[in-house]
Order: structure tokens, then sequence, then C-alpha cells
């Protein structure tokens, strides 16, 4: 994995954009990272371009290689940059997304932070971009052909309106995509008779995930008799696994990276543009 600490601007740039993402110590994974990271730059410029990791576990497992939010910005700050904004490399706006707000505070201007700092929110938390990015997801799967996509959700059933939406959305102009989640719904066990009753006997395996890690490899497309694909096949379903993170589609890069960046102004939260 190429080392993502900081290095010292060159130049007299005193502008610079932070990809914050949740991490993973997949060796290859974070290819998915790259495409949006370069869409980033090529829609700014001039503008150098840094990344930061959320999961403290996984900064830990890469020996310090990908800094924090906080490590990034301390050194940007101390480096002269003047002005920042960050990319919330992230779907939802649950705690990881509340985490990273939280690492803003000492650096907002009335802390003696930067002259301006900006955030971008996830993409399913902008009911546009929403539209948008499931929209391009779907339109990765040819006509014709059936998908199974695994969404992270959460245990609790905070984003099961957000997934069951997404896939009562999907079925409507897809029929042959179908979407489950590891925690909260739509659960799998769900899905799997949907997918019998409907006849199914062909389908991809995908990730609905930033990066094809763990969940991706051992969850979804595992060898073991818990995985999706061991379980589907039993049943009589032939699966393909096609293992990619999100932003190795191209028009989902777009979507993911057209995110408009709004100022934070205060320790609460990000307040939008009026």
């Amino acid at each position: 994995m190429k080392n993502h600490c900081i290095a010292l601007p060159s130049g007299n740039s005193q502008e610079a954009l932070v990809a914050v993402w949740f991490g993973t110590t997949v060796f290859g994974a974070e290819a998915s990272y790259l495409p949006v990271e370069e869409e980033l730059k090529r829609r700014n410029p001039g503008i150098p371009l840094y990344r930061a990791y959320l999961s403290g576990m996984v900064r830990r497992r890469l020996g310090g290689r990908v800094p924090a939010p906080a490590e990034c910005l301390k050194q940007l700050l101390d480096a002269g940059i003047r002005r920042v904004g960050l990319f919330s490399g992230l779907l939802t706006a649950g705690e990881e997304f509340e985490r990273l707000r939280a690492e803003l505070v000492p650096f907002l201007p009335k802390n003696g932070g930067f002259d301006a700092l900006s955030l971008s929110l996830p993409v399913c938390a902008e009911p546009d971009r929403r539209k948008q990015f499931f929209a391009a997801v779907a339109a990765t799967v040819p006509a014709g052909s059936a998908a199974l996509f695994m969404g992270h959700g959460h245990a609790d059933g905070r984003s099961d309106a957000l997934y069951c939406t997404a896939a009562e959305e999907w079925r409507q102009v897809h029929p042959g995509l179908f979407l489950a989640c590891v925690e909260g719904r739509p659960a799998f066990e769900e899905v799997r008779q949907e997918l019998l009753h409907a006849e199914i006997n062909r389908l991809s395996l995908r990730p609905l995930l930033l990066t094809a890690g763990d969940h991706a490899r051992n969850d979804l497309a595992g060898s073991g008799a818990e995985s999706w694909k061991s379980q589907l096949e039993a049943a009589g379903i032939e699966c393909i696994p096609e293992l990619r993170g999100l932003g190795e589609y191209p028009a989902v890069t777009a979507v993911l990276a057209e995110a408009p960046f709004y100022p934070v102004e205060h320790p609460d939260g990000d307040r939008r543009k009026e």
C-alpha cells in the first residue's frame, strides 16, 4: 500500500483536500478509493489531495501509513495550509460521520484553526445524490441478468428505511436486482426466500460497499458454509462473485465525487449554505 502520510505541500498553495475513508486492511481493496480521489483532483485542479482513515484499528494494522483525520489536519495546519475541504468517503451519516465531525472542532476558524473548513455529506445523506447513487449502481447490472448486492446496514435498524426503499425502487426498474444487508434489513434470509420464489437460478454477487474487503470476501463470497454464496449454492442458485468496490464503477465514481462542500461553522455539525 502506498504511504499516505502527509508530505508538506510545495509551492504557494494554501488549499488542500482530504479524502476521509473508513479504511481497509485487505490488500488491494483500497484500489476502489483511487478513482474517486482522481476524480476529486480532476474537479479541483491545482489543489493537493491527501487521504485519511477513520478506523483506529485499520490505522494500527497498517502501521500508521495512513493518518487519522485530526492528524492529517494538524500537519496541514502546521504547513501553512489555510483552507481545507474534507470529502466524506462514507455512504451514510452514521457514527463514523459523527466521529469525523467531532474531530474537526479544534480546527474551526473560531478555535484558531483554518481560515475556512468545509465538509461534504455522505452520498446517501442528500436525497438527490442518494437517488443518483442507487441509479448509477443499478445501471452497472446488464438488463436481463440478476444480481444480489450486499449492503452493510446497522443492527439497530437505523438504516433499514434507506436500504428497504432502495431495494423497492430497484425492483421497479430492474426486477433482477436484489439487496440484503449484513446487519438490519433487508435481511439475507428474507431475500434468499425472494430469490427462490422468483426462481432465480443464476446471479452475480456484489458488495454495495466502498471496498471489496472482509465482508465481501468472507460474508458474501467466502468458502465457509455461512457465506451467502455457499447458502445460495446449496439452494441450487449459481453464484458469480464480482468483488469490486463501488469506486471501481465509473458512473458511481462520478456521483460520489460530485459532492458539494458545506462550511463547518459550529461544533455541532455542518451548516448548509442557504
